[in-house]
């Protein structure tokens, strides 16, 4: 995955969720249930890690949430998620599983929607020809 490229954070926020089976908005909300804690840690970590840190900043995270919840999301709160995520995934063999495959997701995603939006540009990119009728 390029560094060079802003990844789009609704696309992480579909994976993620999609990954932990729960429903969008739950991402959000304050809730001390385990699987939607490390949901969110993980949609923070990945917003920061697939992303350059001088075009998604923590503030910009913080936005995102704000935007769709209507609450914001301390910069604070987001480094600290990103930390202990980063954490977990240099002792436990789980969640370097979990990180490659949602990265794996994100991948199969965009790929998905660069078909589906930009085809043209798409196929001119690669070996795929336009069929014309």
């Amino acid at each position: 995955m390029s560094k060079k490229n802003k990844i789009d954070l609704s696309v992480i926020h579909e994976v993620v969720c999609e990954y932990f089976e729960i429903d969008k908005m739950q991402l959000f909300k304050k809730t001390k249930v385990r699987n939607v804690i490390l949901a969110r840690q993980f949609f923070q970590y990945l917003c920061r890690t697939l992303n350059p840190e001088y075009i998604v900043t923590s503030r910009y995270i913080g936005k995102y949430y704000s935007d769709v919840t209507g609450n914001s999301s301390d910069h604070a709160t987001i480094l600290h998620s990103a930390k202990v995520v980063k954490n977990y995934i240099e002792i436990y063999n789980d969640y370097k599983e979990m990180e490659k495959d949602l990265i794996h997701d994100i991948n199969k995603k965009i790929t998905y929607y660069k078909k589906d939006i930009e085809p043209k540009e798409y196929c001119a990119n690669s070996d795929f020809k336009i069929l014309t009728t």
